[in-house]
């Protein structure tokens, strides 16, 4: 009341104080704008580059009078077997195929405070670059670690981020000292693990502590890694494609007697370079070839997803002509059934030759009837 009279209390007024929210322990932002990254969950955070330089930075902050913390990066490679094939840290600053830089470390900023309780920023950089890293690697783990006879008791923060090229960042992951707590005994944490998916890379956020001496990454991190199913063998999607060349139909006429001597050629192709891996017979004088025995296996690869089959007219005397060609994404057939289906001969350019748009306004002649047959690894 005021005045004795009643006033109208305002919906301002009438809210209810919110309580602050208590301060999370584990910070985290990206990948991308307005996104979370979470500990434990995959990102394929490098679908939109191609190809992609990454680097990865390990900034961290020590408590005062702590002494000599000196905190060290590393990268372990790994095969598709599950294997360990070598480590980049401080000793070792490149990879065997050099894909892999370690660029050391650096003082970032002088953190506020004075004298002893004054706080150090300090970073280590370690480049990857995805595309010449050796196609055996099939996974990436980061590690952070103490070898100076400290814990992480001793470190006031950690921060992982990863940025490409052009400083865009794309994860940001923060570890406060609540968090660190948890690990105040260790003085090793595995940070993330970057894995091949399919064609492409992703990336897992985690928070794997353990105790080690220099020397014991191998002996004691590497089985942990692999107990704990960090590091995984990559697991097939299939184990064998069959496929059998039936027929053709409506071929282009390339000879005088109005008619062609086709026969098929197929490819891997393979980060845009391909392979011949089988070849038909040829059949003479003929639009609508018929084979009989033009059937091969291909057991499974992790980078083959496309094959590409070229149809041409053989001549004896000069070089054979191009009847047309198509391609087929392996990715996109069913499983543990055959699959026949009638392919158009694609008239243009083939692909190992075009440009990324030459696929508008294709012109095609003639067909190609195939059966496929994808077996699953069950």
């Amino acid at each position: 009341k005021m005045n004795g009279k009643r006033t109208k209390r305002s919906n301002k007024d009438r809210r209810r104080k919110k309580r602050p929210k208590e301060k999370e322990h584990v910070q985290s932002i990206g990948p991308g704008k307005g996104t979370k990254a979470h500990l434990g969950t995959s990102y394929g955070l490098f679908d939109n580059y191609d190809p992609f330089k990454m680097t990865f930075t390990m900034t961290w902050t020590v408590k005062p009078r702590s002494g000599e913390v000196d905190l060290d990066g590393a990268i372990l490679l790994f095969d598709g077997r599950g294997e360990f094939m070598e480590c980049v840290f401080w000793d070792n600053l490149e990879s065997d195929d050099g894909s892999i830089v370690h660029l050391g470390d650096e003082i970032v900023s002088e953190s506020s405070g004075e004298g002893e309780q004054a706080l150090q920023e300090e970073s280590e950089n370690i480049e990857v670059d995805f595309t010449c890293i050796d196609r055996e690697i099939s996974s990436l783990v980061l590690v952070i670690n103490i070898f100076t006879e400290k814990k992480f008791n001793r470190v006031n923060s950690l921060k992982l981020k990863c940025q490409d090229e052009q400083k865009n960042e794309i994860l940001h992951y923060k570890w406060f000292e609540a968090s660190l707590k948890e690990f105040s005994e260790y003085n090793t944490l595995v940070m993330c693990a970057i894995e091949k998916y399919k064609r492409n890379w992703q990336c897992t956020v985690m928070s794997v502590p353990a105790d080690l001496r220099y020397g014991q990454v191998v002996d004691i991190l590497v089985p942990r890694l692999n107990d704990l199913n960090i590091v995984r063998p990559l697991v097939p999607l299939w184990s064998s494609i069959v496929i059998s060349i039936k027929k053709g139909a409506g071929l282009a006429a390339k000879d005088l007697n109005g008619k062609s001597d086709p026969f098929v050629m197929v490819s891997t192709v393979i980060e845009q370079q391909q392979e011949v891996i089988f070849k038909t017979k040829i059949k003479h004088e003929t639009l609508n070839p018929v084979w009989k025995d033009a059937t091969f296996q291909l057991d499974y690869s992790p980078d083959l997803s496309i094959l590409h089959f070229n149809v041409k007219d053989h001549d004896r005397f000069t070089d054979d002509e191009n009847l047309g060609w198509f391609e087929v994404d392996i990715s996109c057939i069913p499983m543990n059934q055959v699959h026949e289906r009638w392919f158009p001969l694609n008239l243009e350019v083939s692909s190992k030759n075009r440009k990324k748009k030459d696929r508008i306004n294709v012109n095609t002649m003639g067909k190609l009837l195939l059966t496929i047959e994808k077996i699953s690894t069950d």
